[in-house]
């Protein structure tokens, strides 16, 4: 058997799982067709996300919106698509464009979103309104075969580190993984091919651009020319990318879709990694077995005249490790810390020194505009 045949028996569902999935999918979209049924509200809820186009992981979220029509206010958008997510469990308000519900049934993570009703994406009133589209498209042009293309690239990238288009991570979306397998066939033609990107990369589909993408990497969304479906992704991940398909085809392993944990920091590391970026640690208040598992450590920074350090030394830290992979969190009792290396998540099958010269290469350098 294979790297990637043992890769895909620990992450494709099983068929029990799959059995799971398909009766609280049942429930959930019977009860919020009964829900608006009830308060006299015109919608129609569907399932969106990897689990409606077949294309989902082994431990899976699932992804269901409520499609409204388009000339209802967006207030009210807001207040009915809220309502509607208290038939979850432990149902959290999340913030995007505009607010939805993540929360849980029958042991899975759900969220529902709800949306304008569209047939076209020039129609579109919301971010969220082209993904019944995008579910559309990629049902209608998956090959027999490719949902486990897709799973093994998508596993791929998580494992280095690449996948999600978040602004921590700035990486390769679930919908751009598909997008890729359905123009490059299979999971190694996309990593093949990648090796030839350049910085300002253009990839199309059936559709041409509507407009100039000044991203490093542009992938022209196939239901609206004016998307760049890679508009998220970084300099550096699309570097790392590239560089972790030419380490894989060199040499195949499963340690770049699963790779080992790293190993926490030791506080002097901490201390002295905190002193390279100007700040300083304290002993921790919190508890011994919390100091066990952090580190013992807390940061802060030296300067008196930060308006709210609490708040100022959380988004230092988030905005230097946004890229970063390799981490230990430090705690006290107001806030938890997160530092992190700068080294690379390459699991690749080489030494020490020729990841440092890897990881050096992963900036501008590495992608030559051209």
């Amino acid at each position: 058997m294979g790297v990637e045949e043992k890769v895909l028996a620990r992450i494709r569902p099983s068929a029990e799982e799959e059995a799971r999935i398909e009766r609280a999918v049942k429930d959930l979209l019977e009860r919020l067709t009964g829900l608006l049924r009830s308060k006299g509200w015109e919608a129609k809820p569907f399932l969106a996300g990897s689990v409606a186009k077949g294309t989902h992981l082994t431990g899976t979220e699932i992804d269901l919106f409520v499609a409204f029509p388009p000339d209802l206010p967006r207030p009210e958008l807001e207040t009915r698509g809220l309502a509607l997510g208290k038939i979850l469990e432990r149902g959290e308000h999340r913030y995007a464009e505009h607010p939805y519900t993540r929360g849980w049934h029958a042991g899975f993570e759900v969220e529902i979103v709800p949306c304008y009703r569209i047939t076209d994406a020039t129609q579109r009133m919301s971010a969220v309104d082209r993904t019944p589209l995008h579910v559309d498209y990629v049902l209608g042009r998956i090959k027999e075969g490719q949902a486990d293309e897709i799973r093994l690239l998508k596993a791929w990238a998580e494992g280095i580190g690449v996948y999600g288009a978040e602004a921590k991570i700035m990486g390769f979306s679930g919908y751009l993984c598909e997008l890729l397998v359905l123009k490059y066939g299979t999971f190694r033609g996309v990593l093949e091919n990648s090796l030839s990107w350049r910085k300002g990369q253009l990839l199309e589909l059936d559709r041409p651009p509507g407009r100039v993408f000044p991203e490093p990497l542009a992938v022209v969304d196939p239901v609206d020319p004016n998307r760049n479906v890679a508009s998220a992704v970084s300099v550096e991940q699309l570097a790392t990318f590239v560089h972790a398909a030419r380490e894989y085809l060199r040499a195949p392993s499963e340690r770049f879709f699963f790779p080992r944990p790293a190993k926490p920091m030791t506080v002097p590391k901490l201390r002295a990694l905190a002193k390279i970026r100007g700040g300083g640690l304290l002993p921790s208040r919190s508890s011994a077995r919390s100091r066990r598992s952090a580190g013992a450590a807390s940061w802060r920074s030296p300067s008196p005249r930060l308006p709210s350090p609490r708040t100022s030394c959380i988004r230092s830290c988030e905005r230097r490790t946004a890229r970063s992979s390799t981490s230990s969190t430090a705690t006290n009792s107001t806030c938890s810390i997160r530092i992190s290396t700068s080294r690379a998540r390459m699991p690749c099958s080489c030494s020490n020194s020729r990841l440092t010269s890897c990881r050096a290469s992963f900036g501008t350098k590495a992608l030559p505009s051209g």
